[in-house]
């Protein structure tokens, strides 16, 4: 009875602040492929032998992540793959590279049984196989290196003939008899050894969550009506403050999935509120009569900003699909910002341009699948962009005043334009050229 007593009492037990909820997800990138076997399969077949040796041998749960449009995994690099990591939502993200895939073989003769008078013998052929295995570990929550490990599996085979799997590119199309061969029983043997290691580094692991990848601080005090309600993550000592008294905003939290959200106007094309990687966003979704999509927030005055103010929002640049653009109203004409792979680039309402280059960690297609902080700074003609914790861009004419602000572009269903955690805000005065930044701080918005 005392033993019962005490099983219940420590079942009531509330659990510690650490404890993990479900397994931990390994995100498994196609491997890269150093043995020059010319075999375009070979990648993506040995991250699913290790995804389903994950599954079949721990209580990880390993995951096959998907690669971004026109990446080769030759060209991964850590911050490429903690990116896609954290767009998938894994907690562990796994670059492999296969080192060695080799096999000898040497020959001689054997004399099997006779049978009928007739004898039975043929050359025998010995294949010694070699497999080596490399993974380096990243975690998705501080995008600190785990581990780096290399497992090697070695086999042989004796058999009569030479039909025999000797070449990885054999995982394929061999089946069984690759299986069943010195090369099938060096890999296996190589991944098996592999994820006992990444097993055996769980106490390195954490759960990844989005809020987790910048640091957290206290929001400031703020007399902002109810709208603007929205959780804030800063990041510290960078020149951005965001305006004070706000004058929209909107997390999409209260719209219910696949509608309109009713404090938007729909000026060209269609869109849709839908869930991307889990967060509530804006899907712009057709671009009608060859136009851009365009949405505006509703607004009972239509002339609403006035310098100094700043415009935020949360970006998902999708793959594929075109660059998302501001447009700036003015009583001069229009102008546009423009966010694309390739940098930003602004153009005025009298056509004058101005262009930036991206932060080498979120160029090219490092942009694409995950979700990015905006946050623009305005006084008089001049302005500031920032993308998460960059500084991007530097205007300091626009050559006109806006006085409202569009989200929009080229979109389509397959390529929607998605962003989220809209905040406009009047003030942020300490964002202008010439003044010194002190105290100051970029804030994203349920990131």
């Amino acid at each position: 009875m005392a033993t019962l007593l005490a099983l219940s009492a420590l079942l009531l037990l509330p659990l510690g602040a650490g404890a993990q909820s479900g397994p931990l997800r390994i995100g498994v990138l196609p491997f890269a492929d150093n043995t020059g076997s010319g075999s375009g399969n070979v990648a993506g077949s040995v991250s699913l032998a290790v995804q389903a040796e994950i599954a079949h041998s721990t209580q990880l749960m390993g995951v096959v992540l998907t690669l971004d449009a026109g990446l080769n995994p030759n060209n991964l690099d850590p911050t490429k793959a903690i990116a896609m990591g954290r767009a998938q939502g894994v907690d562990v993200v796994m670059i492999g590279t296969i080192l060695e895939a080799t096999s000898q073989s040497s020959s001689g003769s054997t004399n099997l049984p006779s049978f009928g008078g007739i004898s039975l013998g043929g050359s025998k052929q010995t294949t010694k196989a070699t497999v080596t295995l490399q993974a380096d570990l990243y975690s998705t929550s501080n995008g600190q290196k785990i581990d780096s490990i290399r497992q090697t599996g070695n086999a042989s085979q004796n058999h009569v003939g030479t039909d025999v799997s000797t070449n990885l590119g054999n995982i394929n199309t061999g089946g069984a008899s690759f299986d069943n061969s010195a090369m099938g029983k060096a890999f296996h043997s190589a991944v098996s050894a592999l994820v006992k290691r990444i097993n055996s580094e769980q106490g390195q692991m954490t759960h990844y969550s989005p809020s987790e990848t910048a640091p957290a601080a206290p929001a400031p005090a703020s007399t902002a009506p109810a709208a603007a309600s929205v959780p804030i993550t800063a990041y510290q000592n960078y020149d951005f403050t965001p305006g004070d008294t706000i004058l929209f905003a909107d997390d999409f939290s209260a719209v219910q999935d696949g509608e309109f959200p009713d404090r938007w106007e729909l000026v060209n094309g269609q869109g849709v509120v839908n869930n991307t990687k889990g967060i509530p966003a804006f899907l712009l979704t057709d671009a009608s009569n060859g136009g851009y999509a365009r949405v505006a927030p509703r607004l009972t005055n239509k002339s609403y900003l006035s310098a100094p103010y700043t415009i935020e929002f949360d970006l998902y640049p999708v793959s594929g699909a075109y660059p998302t653009m501001l447009f700036f109203e003015s009583p001069n004409g229009e102008g546009y910002l423009n966010f694309s792979h390739d940098g930003l680039e602004y153009h005025s309402a009298d056509d004058k341009t101005l262009d930036a280059d991206l932060p080498a960690s979120m160029a090219g297609s490092a942009i694409f699948d995950t979700w990015r902080h905006v946050a623009v700074a305005f006084k008089g003609t001049q302005m500031k962009v920032y993308i998460d914790q960059f500084r991007v861009f530097v205007v300091p004419d626009m050559h006109m005043t806006p006085t409202s602000v569009q989200w929009g572009g080229m979109a389509s269903s397959d390529h929607p334009l998605a962003f989220t955690n809209v905040r406009i805000a009047s003030g942020g005065g300490m964002n202008m050229i010439g003044q010194t930044f002190t105290d100051a701080k970029i804030v994203t918005h349920g990131i």
